[in-house]
């Protein structure tokens, strides 16, 4: 029988219709555009396609703000979450299945599967030099449990595409590690590390461990350069200089967020660890799932984590070959083989291992969340395993028929994660379009990105101080209980509106043996500015702020209590008097309706009368990343409580007037830095094209003559 070579040409157009039919065959499950798994994941990303459409079309670029989440007030989800992976999604619901988010969640995935398909099969060719092993190979990446349950059974969007995007990360990478004279390729890879950032951050994150791993092991066993690591560095760094406007305010702002209590809770590894049966199993054994109290299922408990039989064997064969010595599957395979098998084995004993480190190490690391979610890497690294495998196994010798069973071996070991579930709970529910306002308000990360008010100490002050504009001075704000040697923060500015102002700080003590030596302090910017000396029971005590008037309104007050005493004393509630009356404030409910939405940004005319000092705007809180001017000014603006939330108040240009315009608009120096990183790609852009044009202008003239 002839060779592949001479029956079939691996070109562009084959590769695209076969990744094409693979990706179809994977959506499968999911084929209906009416009944959708009820897994809550999928309803989070449909609402999100629907806010990414609904802020593109009013001129949002890069996407940062969720238009029709809290009222409108600017939630800053897509400053936070996946950006590029929703602006690619948004675009195909704007531009062809308008009404239907679903299908726009499924041609994204299906341009995802057959990118990545191309990239793994250019990937392992670059590996592995055999065409037909790197066909295989990709179908191998695709067809991995792992990826099937991210599409089918977890709903895991921005996951999954971040899947389809890793091969051509590592790609280029490759490329550039080994020495060209191609600066362009530069550019490339950082593009394409900036893409990885911005669309699935986590991936990212592993991505850059385990990539970074392999190369440096490349380079200390083969005897490399470590030029070659520096160019790689370049180009990453690059990338992180293109993605600083989305990366700066996630490192800046992450420890105040509500979600960042998910990356703190060490006891998730003790649910989500996958066992060792499970991640050999040559089968999947799935269970329709659990219904949770909101509704939905529980994803966990329903999917079957695999690293698959294919990776499984492909690892185990060349494992084999390397310890007996005997591996020759091409000379520029070798090379990689064997930092391949060590960086597999570490990633696999992340994902598995029988000891329990995970709760030793330091928390920070657990942004990995599930210790499963390594299994991307352990997916791209078999797959180039499998592709070094088959070269040695067959000797470049394959025939047609053999790529042909191949394709049907490796697609048959992974259909059981296509199948329906086994159970007969009802796994699927249908999907309205006019339930989507109800998908908007309840599945989309709806608190997730909002300052954390209940976590947060050096908030607290800042919250109860201007909790009396909420229509009630004076009035406390309920029980909290402030802790000893942390600093609160008091605008300097909303002392210099009050008239008379003090704290009434209320507490008690539980330990009833109170000496007379007993006492706590207050004190302000470092010195002491009031003492209480303790009693048994509740205490009330007052501490002005008189003598802080008139000071640098940019400056905030630090507030910080001590005391001398071994027990904790509970400060429970903390209020202000002597601040501003409710006619003094303009409140939310009155500003919000003389204010309206124009594309990115909004605009309020509000008459202000002479005795207002504040306004509260319907604009959510974030430090640094607000943009709001005030007939044509920019002004300084404060946190506002607003029914759990922190809101934005400012100071009015009193008696006249005000037009106000406000948008989100991220952290400034970050922009600036994003902005010129991708001038200078733009330039760099530019230069090779017009050097292709001369170039050829070039011969075109010397043929001629």
């Amino acid at each position: 029988m002839k060779s592949v070579t001479s029956l079939f040409r691996w070109n562009d157009m084959a590769l695209l219709l076969l990744y094409a039919v693979i990706a179809l065959l994977l959506l499968a499950p999911i084929a209906s555009n009416t009944s959708i798994p009820n897994v809550i994941d999928y309803f989070t990303h449909m609402a999100g396609i629907v806010q990414a459409n609904v802020a593109l079309s009013a001129g949002q670029f890069p996407l940062r703000t969720a238009p029709l989440s809290h009222q409108g007030w600017y939630y800053p989800l897509f400053q936070f979450y996946s950006t590029t992976a929703y602006t690619f999604s948004g675009l195909i619901y704007h531009w062809f299945t308008a009404n239907n988010p679903f299908m726009a969640y499924k041609i994204s995935l299906w341009c995802a599967l057959i990118f990545g398909g191309i990239y793994m099969f250019k990937l392992a060719y670059e590996v592995v030099g055999s065409r037909a092993s790197a066909v295989l190979a990709s179908i191998i990446y695709l067809t991995a449990p792992y990826n099937i349950i991210l599409i089918d059974h977890i709903g895991a969007l921005n996951e999954a595409l971040a899947i389809g995007i890793l091969p051509a990360v590592i790609f280029y990478t490759l490329k550039l590690y080994h020495p060209n004279n191609s600066y362009l390729l530069y550019s490339i890879t950082a593009v394409c590390w900036y893409v990885l950032i911005t669309v699935h951050l986590l991936t990212f994150i592993f991505s850059s461990l385990f990539v970074g791993l392999f190369l440096v092991l490349m380079t200390v066993l083969q005897q490399q350069k470590f030029g070659n690591l520096l160019r790689v560095g370049i180009a990453y760094i690059f990338a992180i200089l293109l993605a600083c406007w989305y990366l700066m305010p996630i490192v800046l702002l992450q420890k105040i967020l509500v979600i960042s209590g998910t990356f703190s809770d060490t006891t998730a590894f003790n649910i989500y660890t996958p066992t060792f049966s499970q991640l050999f199993s040559p089968y999947a054994d799935i269970s329709a799932g659990v219904m949770s109290p909101n509704g939905f299922i529980n994803l966990i408990s329903q999917i079957h984590l695999s690293v698959g039989l294919p990776i499984l064997l492909g690892f185990g064969v060349c494992l084999y070959a390397v310890f007996k010595n005997k591996f020759v599957a091409s000379e520029k395979y070798n090379q990689y083989v064997l930092s391949l098998l060590i960086t597999f084995i570490i990633a696999f004993m992340l994902v598995w291992s029988p000891l329990d480190f995970w709760h030793s190490l330091p928390n920070i690391l657990m942004v990995i969340q599930y210790s499963w979610r390594l299994l991307g890497q352990v997916m791209w690294l078999g797959s180039l395993l499998c592709a070094g495998a088959l070269c040695w196994v067959f000797q470049k010798d394959f025939k047609l028929k053999y790529i042909l069973c191949g394709m049907v071996i490796i697609f048959f070991s992974s259909i059981t994660w296509l199948l329906p579930a086994r159970d007969t709970i009802n796994e699927i529910s249908t999907a309205k379009l006019n339930d989507l306002p109800k998908i908007l308000d309840d599945g989309f990360n709806i608190e997730a990105y909002l300052i954390d008010i209940k976590k947060n100490s050096s908030l607290i002050s800042l919250i109860d101080n201007v909790s009396i504009f909420q229509g009630m001075p004076g009035e406390p704000l309920g029980f909290r209980t402030i802790n000893f040697n942390a600093n609160y923060f008091i605008p300097a500015a909303l002392i210099n509106l009050a008239n008379s102002p003090y704290l009434i700080v209320q507490g008690g003590d539980t330990n009833k043996a109170i000496s007379s030596n007993d006492k706590m302090w207050a004190l302000i910017n470092g010195d002491i500015v009031s003492t209480y000396y303790l009693k048994p029971g509740l205490f009330t005590w007052k501490i002005p702020l008189e003598q802080f008037k008139n000071v640098n309104n940019k400056l905030p007050l630090h507030l910080q209590f001590k005391t001398n005493q071994k027990n904790v004393v509970a400060l429970k509630k903390i209020s202000l008097e002597g601040f501003l009356k409710s006619q003094d404030v303009i409140t939310l409910k009155n500003s919000v309706s003389n204010c309206i939405r124009v594309r990115d940004k909004s605009i309020c005319h509000i008459q202000v009368p002479a005795s207002v000092r504040l306004i509260e705007l319907p604009l959510l809180y974030y430090p640094q990343m607000l943009h709001i001017t005030v007939n044509g000014k920019e002004v300084s603006y404060y946190g506002v409580l607003n029914e759990g939330s922190l809101i934005v108040g400012i100071v009015p240009e009193a008696g006249k007037t005000n037009i106000i315009e406000f948008q989100f608009r991220g952290l400034l120096w970050a922009n600036y830095i994003s902005v010129t990183a991708w001038g200078m790609l733009f330039l760099l852009l530019m230069y090779f094209i017009l050097k292709h044009i001369f170039y050829s202008h070039s011969l075109s003239q010397e043929y001629r003559v």
